[in-house]
């Protein structure tokens, strides 16, 4: 039987660790080089679509068209507010890091935060004629966390309560502080109920109408972003019918 010395077996152990080391500091890089990518593709696409969709709302809002010239500027503006969507959803990936680098925490009013978030999806909450409502208690109070993303989160979950309502329903949504500080946002909508039997999983709340796998990515994403914040979220069916959402916020972000 062969016996390994201590010197051997120290050596053995000293090359799994380098090569662990440098094979962490290639992923580092990797993911170094996808955020870079997906800030220039992000970059590339947006600033031309914005064009598109501007001078379509233009034609929409201000110029006489014919019933024809109406449907084809229609499904250019659809087109484009789809695509719109996933260079948003790509957008958010680039956060996502699991060290939580990207995070920028600072001072902030949540209910700010969903006021914002609010106005942001109210032309889509128009266009299909769903009446958005924006409640806030504690307007006084204030969170130390990422801004940014927490507005992404908000506005995420918004825009799925929005596409899950029906034509001429409504989305509720409220921000709340709990009795140990934590902020709590609430977004109810009068969509149909969900699977929830297999636990919190995205890939069964899709949404009608819409592509449901962007919404799918969009609320995963959303779901990461509050991990790397502390915070949480829970789904529950209302009755008799619509969902609500809840997300709890710590009132500080640890910094890594």
């Amino acid at each position: 039987m062969a016996v390994i010395s201590q010197d051997e077996s120290g050596s053995a152990m000293q090359n799994d660790a380098t090569a662990l080391a440098e094979a962490s500091a290639h992923l580092r890089r990797l993911s170094d080089y996808r955020t870079l990518m997906l800030a220039s593709i992000t970059h590339e696409l947006r600033t031309p679509l914005t064009a598109i969709l501007g001078f379509a709302e233009i034609l929409l809002e201000f110029e006489k068209l014919t019933e024809s010239q109406r449907e084809f500027c229609e499904k250019i503006q659809n087109s484009g507010r789809q695509l719109q969507s996933t260079i948003n959803l790509l957008s958010d990936l680039k956060n996502l890091r699991p060290d939580g680098s990207e995070s920028v925490v600072h001072e902030f009013s949540p209910g700010s935060a969903l006021r914002e978030s609010c106005a942001a999806v109210s032309r889509r909450a128009e266009k299909k004629n769903v009446a958005l409502h924006c409640n806030i208690d504690d307007a006084d109070c204030s969170v130390v966390s990422d801004e940014s993303q927490v507005r992404q989160v908000l506005f995420n979950f918004l825009a799925y309560a929005i596409a899950r309502s029906p034509v001429g329903g409504q989305v509720t949504s409220r921000a709340t502080v709990a009795t140990n500080s934590d902020v709590l946002f609430r977004i109810d909508d009068e969509g149909e109920p969900v699977d929830l039997s297999g636990g919190l999983d995205f890939s069964s709340v899709g949404s009608d109408g819409e592509d449901p796998n962007l919404h799918q990515l969009g609320l995963e994403i959303s779901r990461r972003l509050l991990q790397a914040l502390g915070g949480t979220v829970t789904l529950e069916n209302r009755e008799p019918h619509g969902l609500s959402i809840a997300v709890k916020l710590p009132a500080r972000t640890s910094t890594p």
